[in-house]
């Protein structure tokens, strides 16, 4: 028994320290919130660009969303198309967004193992190749429900300028103020962007690119034969395919892209346990070969980008080691320590009474106690406060007001409990597509 304990306990230090770096990783970042942001030269050069958006029955959303990209853009018209693919649509997608000024095209796979956003994208992306060879300098990805700002594309166009040829946008929410459930997704979001991302900019780092406003050179994907990340969590293969690549991937502060957040706990649930499954699948892929990267070419963001997808491992840990290792601790401790109460005539169980007797007992429990409520204060501050100074500093440009937020701001660790069963189930569970409710009354972007 003695010996099994020991055990248990060093395990127990391991994955303390395994999810210690990932953690500190984030202390970094808050510390580092406040260096100057990056803002891009204004472009000398404008140049054509080819916005694609997948959608799967998003009639609901895909007019308004072809429209505000039309009618509400800084950016010459002339300067860029709209394709969308109404992906097995069995409604009026395809419809709707001709309508609204779309390219559209439609494209109908009866293969289940076909049925995610990696297809149409990909679909899109070889279409525009095979057609329209040469009329584009990037690709700008988009989902059916984005609304951008109106200086979006121009923004865009003066990072590509300076020779960027990949990016992704600072993401917020369409919805922010529907409920509390919008909030604490949108507030996820907000918080990644300006203090994790703006870091990561700042610091020549590069950044875990995002399917919603993902910016790619044409030359880059013609290079490499069209989209070639086809795993459940596209956009983080994506990353980590471009990182062992060697390309620098970067984060366009100014380019604000505003996503229909989910709005009840099911549909919360779903999408991060669907992206909990891909991320988790590109962890142990493309993980060794990132961290083998780190030492080939000394990029620190091969770490860091491997770090950032370890948070799904580190959210199985939490749920499936710490919470039943802390259970059987106290069980175990207070059988020891309060013998009497529980009607133990011996206390005995360890054969060297150093590993644990009555007052070692009595003294791990209240230890514990202390621990616990010290590791629940830090965390919800930590996190509270993290998700308040991503709204705080970014108020006067998402023009939200902070008070009307301080329902999702408290509730912001809560829904990182919620999140990390969420995620713990979806690493083994293989996700189903399932359409999300949308906000339909929102016309324009948040600017």
């Amino acid at each position: 028994m003695d010996i099994f304990y020991q055990v248990l306990y060093y395990i127990n230090y391991f994955f303390i320290a395994f999810v210690s770096i990932s953690l500190f990783v984030q202390l970094i970042f808050i510390c580092l919130t406040w260096v100057k942001k990056v803002h891009f030269p204004k472009a000398k050069n404008l140049h054509k660009f080819a916005i694609i958006i997948p959608a799967c029955n998003e009639e609901e959303v895909i007019g308004n969303t072809v429209k505000e990209l039309l009618n509400n853009q800084t950016y010459p018209k002339e300067y860029y198309d709209i394709f969308v693919c109404a992906d097995n649509c069995k409604d009026k997608t395809a419809k709707v967004a001709k309508e609204a000024g779309a390219i559209v095209f439609e494209r109908f796979d009866d293969d289940p193992s076909h049925k995610r956003a990696a297809f149409p994208i990909k679909f899109l992306i070889d279409k525009i190749i095979q057609e329209y060879d040469g009329k584009y300098d990037a690709i700008i990805k988009l989902d059916a429900d984005n609304l951008v700002n109106k200086e979006y594309i121009e923004k865009m166009n003066d990072a590509f300028d300076t020779g960027v040829e990949i990016a992704r946008s600072y993401e917020a929410s369409s919805n922010l103020n529907k409920n509390i459930w919008t909030q604490v997704n949108g507030i996820y979001y907000i918080r990644d962007s300006r203090i994790a991302c703006h870091v990561r900019e700042k610091l020549h780092l590069d950044q875990m690119l995002s399917g919603a406003g993902l910016m790619i050179s044409y030359k880059l994907l013609k290079d490499i034969g069209g989209w070639d990340a086809m795993g459940f969590s596209d956009d983080s293969e994506f990353t980590c395919l471009r990182l062992l690549d060697k390309k620098r991937l970067h984060f366009v502060c100014d380019a604000v892209v505003y996503e229909d957040q989910p709005s009840n706990l099911k549909d919360t649930y779903n999408r991060v346990s669907r992206m909990a499954y891909g991320i988790n699948k590109n962890y142990f892929k493309y993980g060794p070969r990132l961290f083998i990267n780190f030492f080939k070419t000394g990029r620190i963001s091969n770490i860091d980008i491997l770090l950032t997808m370890q948070f799904i491992v580190i959210s199985f840990i939490a749920v499936c080691w710490f919470v039943p290792y802390y259970i059987f601790y106290i069980i175990v401790n207070a059988l020891i320590a309060f013998p009497d109460i529980f009607g133990l005539s011996s206390t005995s169980w360890f054969g060297d009474p150093n590993i644990l007797n009555t007052t070692m007992a009595q003294e791990n429990l209240a230890m514990l106690l202390l621990m616990i409520v010290w590791v629940v204060v830090v965390f919800y501050v930590l996190f509270t406060f993290q998700s308040w100074l991503g709204l705080f500093l970014d108020r006067k440009k998402l023009n939200i007001k902070v008070r009307k937020l301080i329902p999702g701001i408290l509730f912001s660790c809560v829904f990182s409990l919620i999140e990390a069963i969420a995620s713990c189930v979806g690493m083994f569970k293989k996700p189903k597509w399932k359409k999300l409710k949308r906000t339909t009354d929102i016309t324009h972007s948040n600017n």
